[in-house]
C-alpha cells in the first residue's frame, strides 16, 4: 500500500501527540516551605474571655491559662507554660529550679521587678506596654502605683527541657518552629495568613497554636491599635 508522504507526517503528528496525552505527568519537585505550609491546619483557637480567672499559682493575683506542658511530677512541675495575669498587690514569686520567665505589660499602669537579697541587681520599671522583659531568678513584683491593677502575659519555661521566647508581633513572617508555634492577640486583631490565604483572624483574648510544627505564618494586624505575640516553644536536646 502507497501512503504518500504528507499523510505520512500527519499520521505521526497525530501519534505524537496521543504518545504524550498518555504519558505519565511529571510532577514538579516541591519547595520544603511549601510542603511544610500545609501541615497542622487549622490551628487550635484559645479564647480566654471564656476562662475563668483563678488564684495565680505563682503569686497573689489571678491568671487564665492559654496553654503549657507540665513535666512528669504534677501541675507545680512547669514544662512551659503561658498564662494572662492580673494583679494589684505586692507578691513574690514562688521560687522554682531552672525556671526562666519572659513577662510584657498588656494592660494597666505597670510594675516593679524587685530581685530578692542577697541580690543586688537594680530593680526594673515594667511600665512600657507591650514590650518583653526577660528574667529568672526570685523576684517580688509590686505595682508601680499602690492598689493599681496590671494584667501581664507570662511565658514560664524550664531552661533543661525547653527553649522559648516571647515576640512582639510585627507585619511579616513569623519563623517555624519544630515543636509549638502560638499566635496571641493581646488587643484589636491579628490577621493570620499562610501562602496568602487567611486562615485565621484572631480577636483580643484569643490565641491560635500549632504543635508538633508550624507552618510559616505571616501575621498582620488588624489596625494601627492592634498588638500581640508569637511564643516559639522547643524541646533541647537534653
Amino acid at each position: 500500500m502507497h501512503i504518500k508522504h504528507s499523510t505520512l507526517l500527519r499520521l505521526l503528528g497525530y501519534a505524537a501527540v496521543l504518545m504524550s496525552l498518555l504519558a505519565p505527568t511529571a510532577r514538579a519537585s516541591v519547595p520544603d516551605a511549601t510542603v511544610r505550609s500545609t501541615v497542622n491546619l487549622p490551628p487550635v483557637i484559645v479564647d480566654i474571655n471564656n476562662s475563668p480567672s483563678l488564684p495565680w499559682s505563682e503569686g497573689k493575683g489571678t491568671a487564665r491559662r492559654v496553654a503549657g506542658e507540665d513535666l512528669s511530677g504534677g501541675p507545680g512541675n512547669i514544662g512551659w507554660r503561658v498564662e494572662v495575669v492580673s494583679s494589684t498587690e505586692k507578691t513574690a514569686l514562688e521560687p522554682a529550679m531552672d525556671i526562666g520567665r519572659s513577662i510584657a505589660l498588656i494592660r494597666g499602669r505597670g510594675i516593679l521587678v524587685k530581685w530578692a537579697p542577697p541580690s543586688h541587681v537594680a530593680p526594673h520599671p515594667l511600665d512600657e506596654l507591650f514590650r518583653p522583659f526577660y528574667f529568672s531568678g526570685n523576684v517580688n513584683f509590686e505595682p508601680l502605683a499602690p492598689g493599681t491593677m496590671s494584667e501581664l502575659i507570662e511565658l514560664a519555661s524550664n531552661g533543661k527541657f525547653f527553649r522559648a521566647g516571647l515576640t512582639p508581633i510585627r507585619d511579616g513572617m513569623v519563623p517555624q518552629t519544630n515543636e509549638v508555634l502560638m499566635v496571641y492577640c493581646a488587643d484589636s486583631t491579628l490577621n493570620i495568613e499562610v501562602a496568602d490565604h487567611n486562615i485565621a483572624v484572631l480577636k483580643a483574648g484569643q490565641a491560635a497554636i500549632w504543635r508538633n510544627g508550624s507552618p510559616l505564618l505571616r501575621v498582620k494586624p488588624g489596625s494601627q491599635n492592634a498588638h500581640g505575640f508569637w511564643i516559639h516553644v522547643d524541646r533541647t536536646t537534653q
